[in-house]
């Protein structure tokens, strides 16, 4: 096999098969996990097909040329964000669980609704930074930090 697509398309049908054995073992968000991988996968396989007419062709080697030069320029410079920054916000954020386990009556006691950012590890405050650059967070959880203003001004940059 020595077209990339080929071999991403074999990998689509494992992941699929182990979609099947998941749902199987009644292991739900694992299979919806590996489902996001095999998906994509299945379609970049359809692409390598659609290069041979001559209508969507050149539009087919387009979205090649920008998925292997754009996208991947352009994570490898999001990941030396994420990563710079997780570190700052893992020591920032890393009291926001104590704060929420206090007593009500304590002063420094944090009210949260529900609970949207981890700050355990430096693996879980990059995944946690990558949510939040996805929209996938709550403002107000950021007042449960000690440095309250530096990690909503560091929130913004």
């Amino acid at each position: 096999m020595n077209a990339p697509s080929k071999i991403v398309y074999l990998f689509a049908n494992l992941c699929l098969l182990a979609c099947a054995v998941l749902r199987i073992l009644r292991m739900p968000l694992l299979e919806e996990a590996v489902l996001s991988f095999a998906l994509p996968g299945s379609w970049i396989f359809l692409l390598f097909f659609a290069r041979s007419a001559k209508l969507t062709g050149p539009f087919v080697q387009m979205i090649y040329s920008m998925i292997a030069g754009d996208m991947f320029r352009f994570s490898i410079i999001s990941s030396i964000f994420l990563i710079s920054f997780s570190q700052a916000f893992f020591f920032l954020g890393k009291d926001i669980d104590a704060k929420r386990g206090l007593d009500k009556n304590d002063i420094n006691y944090c009210e949260a609704d529900h609970k949207v950012t981890n700050y355990a590890s430096a693996l879980d405050t990059f995944m946690t930074l990558f949510r939040i650059c996805m929209n996938g967070m709550d403002y107000e959880e950021f007042g449960c930090t000690n440095y309250e203003p530096l990690a909503k001004t560091l929130l913004f940059l």
